[in-house]
């Protein structure tokens, strides 16, 4: 067996033990974890030192894995249609949350944050996990997202399992975008 694939085979365990881990993405590394585990997202919180009421973002390698947590008959069939378009623009969504979706991962928000990936290591993970999973950059709050091994260990330590694979391209962090409104949030 792989490195790489080894690497996904305990990240997926861990997410499953609702446990942390560390995942490349499409720019920089990101802390994840199972979205519906709140002492996991309490490790996330701290870990990042980063205020309790921000909500995170939900990320998929389908609309299927997410659609439980999405408001799905406050969206149009047309804005469906734009977010499923859209897939490989890196945009992060602003939809209509669940009203059943615990309060730390939407942060209290009646929207929620959702992406689909274009990574393709995110994509087999998510596909294996079999549902979403929480990604905030693995950073402490306010500094600069983790580009490298080397600031990974200086922040986190070495106890959190790190999906084996190489970040994307991208140079900043997903557009964020309201759905329903067409407003941008992040550039």
């Amino acid at each position: 067996m792989s490195k790489i694939l080894k690497s996904i085979f305990l990240c997926v365990k861990y997410l499953q033990l609702n446990k942390v881990i560390i995942h490349p993405t499409e720019g920089f590394f990101g802390l994840g974890c199972n979205p519906d585990n709140y002492k996991a997202i309490k490790k996330i919180i701290i870990l990042k030192k980063r205020a309790f009421n921000k909500g995170f973002i939900l990320i998929a390698h389908s609309y299927e894995l997410l659609r439980p947590y999405i408001s799905e008959k406050k969206i149009t069939f047309s804005m469906k249609n734009k977010f499923l378009n859209k897939t490989f623009d890196f945009i992060t969504y602003l939809v209509p949350s669940n009203p059943h979706n615990p309060s730390w991962i939407n942060g209290g928000s009646d929207l929620i944050a959702v992406r689909l990936t274009n990574h393709n290591i995110l994509k087999k993970l998510c596909f294996l996990f079999g549902k979403p999973i929480i990604s905030t950059s693995a950073n402490l709050s306010g500094l600069k997202p983790c580009k490298s091994l080397k600031e990974i260990i200086q922040f986190f330590g070495n106890k959190i399992p790190i999906l084996s694979h190489t970040l994307g391209k991208k140079k900043k962090s997903s557009k964020i975008l309201n759905l329903m409104t067409g407003k941008v949030i992040r550039e």
